[in-house]
């Protein structure tokens, strides 16, 4: 289980899916990055061939909210392999840059498809959307995560070179 204790992410590990052992601290924030402030799960990892996928939030030391990815060693979790140096969905239209909280995309959960990922996320604190992104993106940032990592961890890159979802 990876869960928030603000302002990191943690590992907890269980045998029985009921008695949670703290492995401690998995990832923290990142000063001068969009996720400077804290980090916030929503979504289950998912198992891919490389990993570990984890979509989260961050938060920016101007409080603005935007979605991310992480990869986690698939033998072992406590070992993050990368995460995305710039956010994949950040508030863009109205009911994301107002409401409830301004300026808000936080992860809600996550589901596979044969094709892509649907990722469910809070906008401005008051409603739910739906983002999909196509496999074939995740899966070619996570080879190159996973092919670029050697026994220490490292953090690639991630550009905006593409917009990574859609809806």
């Amino acid at each position: 289980m990876v869960h928030r204790v603000i302002p990191h992410a943690r590992l907890a590990i269980a045998t029985d899916a009921r008695n949670y052992k703290e492995r401690g601290p998995l990832f923290w924030p990142r000063p001068g990055m969009w996720d400077s402030k804290r980090i916030g799960m929503g979504a289950p990892p998912i198992k891919t061939v490389y990993g570990w996928l984890l979509f989260y939030h961050g938060v920016d030391d101007n409080m603005v909210y935007r979605l991310g990815l992480a990869l986690l060693d698939v033998h072992n979790p406590a070992i993050v392999l990368g995460r995305s140096s710039e956010p994949i969905l950040e508030p863009e239209e109205a009911y994301e840059k107002e409401g409830l909280v301004p300026k808000v995309v936080f992860t809600c959960g996550a589901v596979e498809t044969s094709s892509e990922y649907l990722v469910y996320y809070g906008a401005g604190d008051a409603v739910v959307g739906l983002a999909t992104v196509s496999k074939d993106i995740i899966l070619k940032w996570t080879k190159h995560i996973y092919d670029s990592c050697s026994s220490f961890h490292t953090f690639e890159q991630y550009g905006r070179d593409e917009k990574l979802f859609t809806g």
